[in-house]
């Protein structure tokens, strides 16, 4: 069965797209709610779409939060950025074999967003390396504190603070979800 959720007003500056597959369908509707009741998304008017199996058409300005395996990897397309997990092995190796723009998100110190910190109402995420914004701007390296108003699993908060990270909150060294 195929969903689709969308939140929020016209994207005053972007979108993030959620694909999952069957597997990850519970994942990917939980954090497109977070996103959906997030302030931070709400001030930055982004648009949320949650696919449970394959999308066809993207917004140029968009991330994609990919939860999904091989054929959800596939569908990606080609110029936007991904932001998987680490333990997603399938995906990244076809993300890879595509050389597709991966954020990879997780435990590792490989990883480009790793949690630091995580508690009840607070979590803090590292930013390993610089990324490119939607708009193009650099995002340096440095710690980002997500306050957390909901309770998140903390897998899901690395992926979370890329989509904000990347659709405008570059700036930003705190959000609100």
């Amino acid at each position: 069965m195929k969903k689709i959720t969308v939140c929020g007003q016209p994207a005053k500056s972007g979108s993030v797209y959620i694909l999952a597959d069957k597997t990850t369908d519970k994942t990917g509707q939980r954090i497109a709610s977070c996103l959906c009741n997030s302030s931070t998304c709400v001030d930055m008017g982004l648009n949320i779409i949650y696919r449970c199996g394959t999308i066809e058409q993207f917004d140029n300005s968009a991330i994609i939060i990919l939860l999904g395996g091989e054929k959800s990897a596939q569908c990606c397309p080609a110029g936007l950025p991904v932001a998987v997990s680490s333990s997603n092995r399938s995906a990244l190796r076809i993300l890879g074999s595509r050389s597709q723009h991966a954020i990879i998100c997780g435990m590792y110190a490989r990883d480009t967003l790793t949690l630091s910190s995580y508690d009840r109402d607070c979590a803090l995420v590292a930013l390993q390396r610089t990324l490119l914004s939607l708009s193009g701007e650099e995002i340096e390296p440095r710690e980002i504190k997500v306050h957390l108003r909901q309770s998140i699993p903390s897998t899901d908060i690395p992926l979370i603070t890329a989509a904000l990270l990347l659709n405008g909150g570059c700036n930003q060294n705190e959000f609100e979800v």
